[in-house]
């Protein structure tokens, strides 16, 4: 009995010593600080686990500032969840060191802790104050195989023709400052695979591929091929491009190579550089940007062209949006006499308005002359200064009215000794949504008058979406009527055609477009197959 009363008291002893040990506040320190996360180092971790919260004493009073994420053996990866200042060495408790004072409560001289105050404040800390990543990926794209038949009783008149696309626009990989982005198609006729074999690039074409890495919001370098927004006169550019801001004002600069212009391959015999400078503006209604270029491009070590290019977008007045540019040479060499110039060598304006709810007006003027590289194109440049610069005016409007809406548009390209007057006049109405029939109509005229021919065409269309826009079927109707000036040959043709596209399993699509064309003594069809898979 003597030895088992002592028995109990060692017992007992041992429990009140584990439990004043577990009473006994757990402290570590803060050994490292990185951008996003806290270290945290403690003799052991063992009573600790992910999603515990961590503490500082100040006074009286325990204040929450670290969430564990993960940990080893002796020290804790944790996330901030409090705007106190953080430092290394600072002392850190866990476990029994509850918040007090504001959420103690006494009762009968019994000290009570509302713990759902502290949860919640804990949480609502924790959320305001753990940052979502900087950069969040977004992938999209899509890739599609399509084919392009052609059937005649006229043999040499059939053929087909295979097209494969691919397209990417991978941002912030991995939650990273690079992105990058594709735009690549693969095309080639069949029994013709010679031409690939002679040369991939008569099939393969590269529209866009790079890398984009944003060092910051005000930093970001290019590198591979892709149209630059603020040059984009230019088309693609092959190389290295970079870009910063400083407040509103951004400046760039370039440097690398333009595709091969006979078949759009990489060709690095002709090396482009340049600088561009801008402005971005915005208010509640829009946007202003203004930049301003200078460019060299080459054939080897000779200079090829030399320009200035300005450019300007504007949507800062409500229910108005400008855009404009213009190409300045700065260059020429003809008979091997090189010499310095300023010809203003392009010009395009574009304004569109709208006028009310359902009005909308829009205007456009475009003039320009042949752009010349006086290396590549030497044996041709007598040639291609004689032709005088294309200038031509359009101007189209548009009303709507509940489901019915219709307008016009008109274009005219101005004559000079190189050809005639070009005019054209198109009008549509339509009628969406038809009530019971869930139809869409559209009925439209266009009359087309250049230096050889003249004509008319009249289209019918009807469309309708089923099940809920994952079906869509489309019909028309054309009636072409064309006369060839200095002639009396006429030629009438009656075109139908019928497209229906089906988008399945969320990310697919498939689409069937038939048209079929009736002249006098000949007959064609087209075939268009094409299948789509996005991500």
């Amino acid at each position: 009995m003597k030895n088992l009363i002592i028995g109990f008291l060692i017992f007992c002893l041992a429990l009140n010593l584990k439990a004043q040990t577990d009473n006994k506040p757990l402290t570590g320190k803060i050994s490292y600080i990185s951008s996003q996360n806290v270290y945290v180092k403690f003799k052991s971790t063992e009573n600790i686990k992910a999603g515990d919260t961590l503490y500082i004493v100040k006074g009286n009073e325990n204040i929450p500032v670290l969430i564990v994420n993960n940990l080893s053996s002796t020290s804790c990866v944790c996330t901030p969840i409090s705007v106190n200042n953080l430092s290394v060495s600072t002392e850190i408790c866990a476990k029994n060191n509850a918040p007090k004072l504001n959420n103690e409560k006494k009762q009968n001289g019994i000290v009570t802790i509302n713990t759902k105050n502290v949860d919640d404040t804990i949480k609502s800390n924790y959320e305001d104050s753990v940052k979502q990543p900087k950069f969040k990926q977004k992938i999209t794209g899509s890739v599609a195989a399509s084919s392009y038949s052609n059937f005649s009783n006229i043999n040499n008149a059939n053929s087909t023709r295979f097209r494969y696309q691919f397209s990417l626009n991978a941002k912030n990989i991995g939650n990273s400052m690079i992105s990058a982005e594709s735009n690549i198609t693969f095309q080639h006729q069949k029994d013709n695979w010679n031409l690939v074999q002679e040369n991939i690039f008569n099939a393969l074409k590269v529209y866009n591929l790079s890398v984009k890495y944003d060092n910051n919001k005000n930093t970001q370098i290019v590198l591979g091929r892709k149209i630059n927004p603020k040059i984009s006169s230019m088309g693609a550019i092959d190389g290295l491009q970079y870009e910063g801001k400083v407040n509103n004002f951004f400046f760039g600069a370039i440097a690398g190579f333009r595709p091969d212009y006979k078949d759009y391959s990489f060709d690095f015999k002709l090396p482009q550089f340049g600088v561009y400078a801008g402005q971005d503006y915005s208010n509640s209604n829009g946007e202003m940007q203004n930049s301003f270029a200078l460019i060299e491009q080459r054939n080897g070590s000779k200079t090829d062209r030399r320009f200035a290019y300005y450019q300007h977008s504007n949507s800062l007045i409500k229910n108005l949006f400008f855009f404009g540019s213009v190409e300045i040479e700065l260059y020429k060499n003809i008979d091997s006499v090189p010499q310095n110039t300023f010809d203003l060598s392009s010009t395009y304006l574009v304004l569109n308005y709208r006028l009310f709810k359902r009005l909308s007006l829009s205007a456009s003027y475009d003039n320009r002359k042949n752009i010349i590289y006086y290396e590549s194109y030497k044996s041709y440049i007598n040639q291609m200064l004689e032709i005088e610069a294309r200038q031509g005016l359009s101007f189209q409007a548009s009303y709507g009215i509940k489901n019915v809406s219709f307008g016009f548009k008109t274009g005219y390209r101005f004559p000079n000794k190189n050809s005639a007057e070009t005019k054209n006049l198109y009008g549509f109405v339509s009628y969406n949504n038809i009530p019971t029939l869930k139809l869409n109509i559209t009925g439209a005229v266009n009359y087309l008058e250049t230096s050889y021919v003249k004509g008319k065409i009249y289209n019918l269309n009807i469309s309708r979406d089923i099940l809920k826009a994952n079906l869509y079927f489309n019909c028309g109707y054309q009636l072409v009527n064309y006369s060839y000036v200095g002639t009396e040959t006429t030629e009438m043709q009656n075109i139908i055609n019928l497209n229906i596209s089906w988008r399945f399993l969320d990310t697919y699509s498939l689409s069937v477009n038939y048209e079929k064309t009736f002249e006098k003594l000949d007959q064609l069809s087209r075939l268009n197959i094409q299948i789509r898979k996005r991500f």
